[in-house]
């Protein structure tokens, strides 16, 4: 039997989910997380998911998603193949003590390569690079993490940029997007508008949403369903 309580602050989502989300193919979510058999061989998940399976559907925690959204980028943006991702994995799981260490503040990319950071105690912290075990240069590795908070994990996603309400905090509404000051899903404000005519009308209906939030609301929704945010009505 689970105990749900525990699962407060994680974050939830299903495998659909986490799949709209990044814009990745489902099947691939449940094989990179569930596992899968291939080739006469089983295949193991490529880390440990923060939540038991529930019904034998996967559930991902916030991490898991931050960590799948970067290894989704690697492998869409590199020749670095799965394999290596997972070794790589292994060896940063185990030099960061993290369950997760592609969401902790100590992971780096240059869009090549992976780099962990090690020596902190310096001004100049080294990088091991964990697919070539070899030292880059801290100075040339540009910010990985623009549009999410980082303490020493990942809090916070941004979806759509800092400049923008739409969030996804695992603290709040179990991760699902919101807008941040009202705290409204984000799916909810765009029904409003639609049913309302506009942002501007919908917001009068749904405080504290600011009409701001509710353009905020839509474009999201729009990029998530794949069609352009077209201009509402004011």
């Amino acid at each position: 039997m689970d105990n749900r309580d525990n699962w407060l602050g994680i974050g939830l989502y299903t495998a659909a989910e986490a799949s709209r989300l990044l814009h990745l193919p489902v099947a691939k979510v449940r094989r990179w997380l569930g596992g899968y058999r291939g080739a006469e061989r089983d295949y193991a998940p490529l880390w440990t998911p923060q939540l038991p399976k529930l019904d034998d559907q996967l559930g991902l925690g916030f991490l898991d998603l931050m960590q799948l959204r970067l290894v989704a980028r690697v492998v869409a943006e590199t020749d670095i193949s799965l394999q290596k991702l997972r070794r790589a994995l292994v060896v940063a799981r185990d030099l960061v003590q993290h369950s997760h260490p592609f969401t902790t503040a100590r992971f780096r990319t240059d869009g090549r390569r992976l780099f962990i950071e090690i020596g902190r105690e310096s001004d100049a912290p080294q990088l091991y690079d964990v697919l070539g075990k070899q030292y880059g240069f801290h100075r040339i590795i540009e910010p990985s993490f623009k549009d999410v908070d980082l303490e020493v994990e990942i809090t916070r996603w941004w979806p759509l940029g800092k400049q923008r309400s739409v969030v996804l905090d695992p603290q709040r509404s179990f991760g699902a997007p919101i807008t941040s000051n009202s705290g409204i899903p984000t799916a909810a404000l765009a029904l409003a508008a639609e049913r309302h005519g506009s942002p501007r009308e919908a917001a009068r209906w749904y405080p504290p949403a600011t009409e701001r939030e509710m353009r905020d609301a839509i474009a999201f929704e729009r990029r998530l369903a794949g069609s352009p945010a077209r201009q509402m009505a004011a």
